[in-house]
């Protein structure tokens, strides 16, 4: 199949293909494109044959990898399939029916029906104005009313239908605006779902595409992962954080004959699912719907200028009354209820707002939710986990000694094998090395047993198995010889220790290595240069740190730190008065983030880290800090942008209502297009 490439840069692809991408057609790409580990996820728009893929740096092979797998065939299908799925009408379909159905009401159908008509469609506009008034509020709703009935009663039948048919043109481009946001929101925010576990009939467990699984599977979900589909609880026990559709942060408990939902994690337990829709992500718009619904979602500013725009009314009313008092003429009276200044402000306001979210989202950052960006500028306080974070994502591993009659391949084949169920970088460190080496690792364990912070225990047949630091194999009572305590203090000096016991013996030792991101002394200085604190928190060791030491003049390096610790020290700051952003990756940060204004996580972090957090660092780049503060310094010109014009233009239309300039048809139909122009100035 041939693509057209439009744009190519470090991290997108903008591609036009000679296919339409019809809603079923872009789930079947987004699916498609899931099987590329270095794929972060797809944007289409809305000509119906373009998209950007955008990618992970240094990674455009994968791309060419992800179209060639595209079978045009299949797509052909997928589109037959889904080509009664409804799709966004555009501005111009709007406009064309509504001119459309206006010209058979004003021309085919005769005066006394048409006067009995809009007498007819007057309720609606009562309807809300009543409302309103009946919870005491001058809202944009009551001078619309006012504006029909004024004109009625002046037995100006024709103008009230004429501004009734424009107010319905305004909120359904308002409408539309709105949705398109949310649309554009939605779709950027879908992400590729990694490989899942399925257990087999004869009880074992294999890994499955995602874009494979089935109504019926049955999903393995172990503690700390995310659930991607819907389903029943079949077999096991556990907590799950649904946090993300309910809002609420309390886990619930969830047994065989529960129902679990997509989007939401498993924090404690571990959970046998059998999936009843196979469509990954299902719930994915409930963060949308968050965003766009929940006033507690929204920032103080945000809320601040919406209740802003009703307080407009009264200005519009108080108009109405010395105009008329110092002319004399209802006419140019009438001129404040065809001329609001809240109509704007109330819809480009929140569309403000979910365009910088979406232009965070491009720029790699997934804020979720307007307030978050509010929140940002204010944050003067930055804390930063070490692994992960200010260290490169995936640790190697430097150094293997195994112990006793144990080969190397052993070792790791027993810590693969473990540690290929948690995602933390240095579970992560181990599983690639067994990758690297080509060592298969099948299911040899018993239930897995996470311990966070610590490690993992298990069982091999009827004998212990424990992976973890040095202080949780002591704890479980693994033997350390004179010997092996003398390797491991001197491998320490260099590295990072990971220790395997089985059968109550120290097995071997991996030696791991976090080198420091590459720039992260750059971003680190340009915060400090910019009178930010920055903090490092690691339950590491104070001898690991300390290379640490070199790369800027840290506020604070707390060291040794448990989960507990890390939380601690988030609401301390805070107690003294500081605006603290948390930036984490594992299960052990999750209380921080959750404690801190902001919490933020790197795109390889773990699914509760993930779904705790505020923002989402999806490129793995901490400069992506500085786009964000940029993207929230456009946000604030771009409001006060708009408050300023809607007074301007408005009083300029209220002006030539007063001297005549226009009459109530043309400043009816000028006040709606510029209340477009207006929202659409801030969609770009």
């Amino acid at each position: 199949m041939r693509f057209e490439v439009l744009h190519v840069s470090s991290k997108r692809v903008r591609i036009r293909v000679p296919f339409i991408c019809s809603q079923a057609v872009e789930q079947k790409l987004i699916t498609l494109a899931s099987q590329q580990d270095n794929i972060t996820y797809l944007t289409f728009y809305g000509d119906e044959h373009s998209f950007q893929v955008f990618y992970k740096k240094d990674h455009l092979f994968e791309v060419r990898q992800f179209l060639t797998a595209i079978d045009e065939t299949l797509l052909k299908e997928t589109y037959q399939e889904g080509a009664t799925d409804p799709r966004l009408k555009t501005p111009f379909d709007i406009i064309f029916d509504s001119l459309c159905n206006r010209f058979a009401f004003r021309y085919l159908i005769p005066a006394p029906i048409r006067h009995v008509m809009t007498l007819y469609k007057t309720g609606p506009f009562i309807k809300k104005a009543y409302q309103a008034l009946r919870h005491q509020k001058m809202t944009i709703e009551v001078l619309d009313c006012l504006a029909i009935l004024t004109s009625i009663s002046r037995d100006q039948i024709d103008t009230a239908s004429t501004i009734m048919y424009l107010l319905n043109l305004g909120n359904d481009l308002g409408e539309w605006t709105q949705k398109k946001s949310i649309d554009d929101l939605a779709q950027t925010l879908k992400r590729p779902v990694p490989p899942v576990w399925v257990r087999l009939p004869n009880g074992e467990k294999e890994q499955k595409d995602s874009f494979l699984v089935g109504v019926g599977d049955e999903l393995v979900v172990e503690e700390g992962s995310e659930i991607f589909f819907d389903g029943d609880v079949v077999d096991g026990t556990g907590y799950v954080n649904e946090s993300s559709l309910t809002g609420e942060s309390l886990p619930v408990v969830k047994a065989r004959g529960s129902k679990v939902s997509s989007n939401t994690v498993l924090v404690c337990g571990q959970l046998v699912v059998s999936v009843t829709n196979a469509d990954a992500n299902h719930n994915l718009l409930d963060l949308v719907n968050l965003m766009t619904d929940s006033k507690e979602m929204m920032s103080k500013h945000q809320q601040q200028l919406v209740e802003k725009a009703d307080q407009f009314v009264k200005v519009n009313l108080m108009g109405i009354s010395l105009t008329y008092l110092a002319t004399g003429s209802f006419e140019k009276a009438l001129s404040f209820l065809l001329v609001d200044f809240s109509c704007s402000l109330k819809i480009a306001t929140p569309v403000s707002y979910l365009v910088a979210v979406k232009k965070a989202m491009e720029s790699g950052v997934v804020v979720k939710g307007p307030k978050y960006i509010d929140l940002f500028p204010e944050i003067d306080t930055f804390i930063f986990d070490k692994t992960g974070t200010i260290t490169e994502p995936t640790p190697k591993i430097v150094k293997i000694q195994p112990f006793y009659d144990y080969t190397e391949e052993e070792v790791i084949r027993i810590g693969a094998c473990l540690e290929e169920h948690f995602y933390h970088p240095i579970a992560n460190a181990i599983v690639q090395e067994a990758k690297d080496k080509g060592i298969v690792h099948k299911e040899m364990h018993g239930e897995l047993e996470h311990v966070v912070a610590k490690g993992v225990r298990s069982t091999i047949g009827d004998d212990k198995v424990v992976i973890g630091n040095y202080k949780f194999i002591c704890e479980e009572g693994i033997t350390i010889t004179d010997e092996q305590q003398g390797i491991l203090d001197t491998i320490e000096q260099q590295a990072g220790i990971l220790c395997l016991g089985y059968r109550g013996e120290l097995i071997a030792l991996f030696g791991i290595d976090n080198p420091p991101r590459v720039g992260i002394d750059k971003v680190l200085r340009q915060l400090k240069e910019s009178g930010k604190q920055v903090v490092l928190l690691t339950g590491d060791n104070a001898l690991h740190t300390e290379p640490l030491k070199k790369l800027v003049e840290w506020n604070d390096i707390i060291t040794d730190t448990t989960p507990k610790d890390k939380f601690k020290v988030v609401s301390r700051y805070k107690q003294e008065g500081h605006h603290v952003m948390m930036i984490g990756d594992g299960l052990n940060d999750s209380a921080a983030l959750s404690e801190a204004e902001i919490g933020a996580v790197m795109s390889h972090s773990s699914d509760v880290a993930r779904h705790l957090s505020d923002v989402i660092f999806l490129n793995d780049d901490l400069n992506d800090l500085f786009k964000l503060e940029q993207i929230c310094e456009d946000l604030k010109h771009k409001l006060n942008r708009n408050l300023k014009w809607t007074v301007a233009i408005n009083s300029t239309l209220i002006g030539f209502g007063i001297l005549g300039i226009l009459s109530h048809k043309q400043l009816a139909l000028t006040h709606n297009m510029t209340t477009m122009y207006l929202i659409g100035k801030s969609l770009a």
